[in-house]
């Protein structure tokens, strides 16, 4: 998730979002949960005259995790995001802005006697107008069978998003109104002695699964193929790392940008020249009301390789990035072999979201300012070594 970019946070409804499954305590340095996948892979539907880019842009992807605050275990769901630092929830009393913000779960000061409230002014707002106000409080946070004391977290009693957010970046993105940073989740795991280091791995598992896990202070080897190799993170308060060239069908694109790698995001966005290559090579033509490339669905041979810095790199099969057309004309459907390329131009600011991540195997070491990074190995084996 983007604060301020092209992509919106919260566009849609969560009305498929989960609760997250228990934590397990693997170790005394590392901890393990999953959590539940919603994501909206069915075809685009579009008007037989014309596209409707916005409907294409706001599929979402949602990883629902369910906390439960305070003393009296208020249960939320939240979304889940690596794109973000704070924590915040819906209040009880919360004024709910052309969206129901109260559906999965609100929190209470008043009724937990473990809870302070620090009196300080919370304010998020995102690039799709949906925003959040309130304040921040200190209380118990329990995910699973895990309970982090006197966490700091925001509730909103204002709200035109209909979900809170888990978000696990830098301290640098806290959206405190004197731009103040605090000991985020993450942070707090280690210094309650939950892990050993800032640093996490998230497993998204394969598209046809509900269920991805993240891994707090440790790393899943038999979850990638090949060697999982660190790029250094070069934005000071995002999870940015540079791309160097993206190869398909034998041809290399290069390019030198920096990109985030959102979980809150589901589709991708890289430099017009990059994604006018990748659509040569699959023969794709650019669609001016859709505003993106459409070309034939059957290309299951064609991979990407997304080449990273120190040599790091993942594989991803262009149907990763292929979304199917359905067309709509006199209250019929009908199916068609087209499909949108879902890499939109990113106007400056480059992100790999869902489609790519999906492939991936990620290591985020907030401590070293470093992401390993490799193509994921879809797996019930597991190898886990703590960091």
């Amino acid at each position: 998730m983007v604060l301020l970019y092209q992509v919106a946070l919260i566009a849609l409804s969560c009305a498929h979002i989960c609760n997250g499954a228990a934590i397990k305590k693997k170790s005394n340095k590392f901890v393990q949960f999953e959590f539940d996948v919603t994501r909206n892979d069915g075809p685009i539907t579009i008007d037989k005259r014309g596209y409707v880019s916005s409907s294409l842009r706001n599929e979402k992807t949602y990883y629902g995790i369910e906390l439960e605050l305070g003393s009296s275990k208020a249960k939320n769901n939240v979304l889940f995001d690596t794109g973000s630092s704070d924590l915040w929830v819906i209040d009880k009393q919360a004024d709910c802005v052309e969206v129901e913000c109260k559906q999965y779960g609100t929190y209470s000061l008043q009724d937990s006697t473990t809870g302070e409230d620090l009196n300080e002014a919370f304010s998020i707002h995102y690039a799709d107008d949906s925003s959040a106000n309130g304040t921040f409080v200190k209380d118990t946070v329990t995910i699973g069978n895990i309970s982090v004391q006197s966490q700091q977290f925001a509730v909103a009693n204002s709200s035109s998003s209909d979900v809170g957010v888990l978000g696990i970046g830098f301290t640098q993105l806290e959206r405190t109104k004197d731009h103040s940073t605090y000991d985020n989740l993450p942070i707090t795991l280690k210094k309650q002695g939950f892990i050993g280091k800032v640093a996490y791995s998230l497993y998204l598992n394969s598209p046809s699964s509900k269920k991805g896990s993240i891994l707090f202070g440790g790393v899943d080897h038999a979850k990638y193929h090949g060697e999982l190799i660190d790029v250094p993170i070069v934005s000071n308060d995002s999870l940015d790392i540079g791309l160097e060239s993206v190869a398909v069908n034998g041809h290399t694109i290069q390019t030198s940008t920096s990109l985030l790698l959102d979980l809150g995001t589901t589709w991708s966005y890289l430099p017009e020249n990059v994604i006018k290559a990748i659509a040569i090579q699959i023969k794709g033509k650019f669609v001016d009301s859709l505003g993106a490339y459409v070309a034939d669905c059957h290309h299951q041979y064609v991979n990407l390789t997304f080449n990273f810095a120190n040599n790091a790199k993942v594989e991803a099969p262009i149907s990763s990035f292929l979304v199917p057309i359905t067309t709509f004309e006199n209250s019929k459907r009908s199916s068609s072999d087209n499909c949108v390329l879902a890499i939109f131009d990113d106007y400056g600011s480059s992100t790999l979201g869902d489609n790519f991540l999906q492939n991936a195997y990620m290591k985020y070491d907030l401590e070293e300012r470093k992401v390993g990074i490799a193509t994921v190995k879809y797996t019930n084996e597991s190898s886990i070594e703590e960091l």
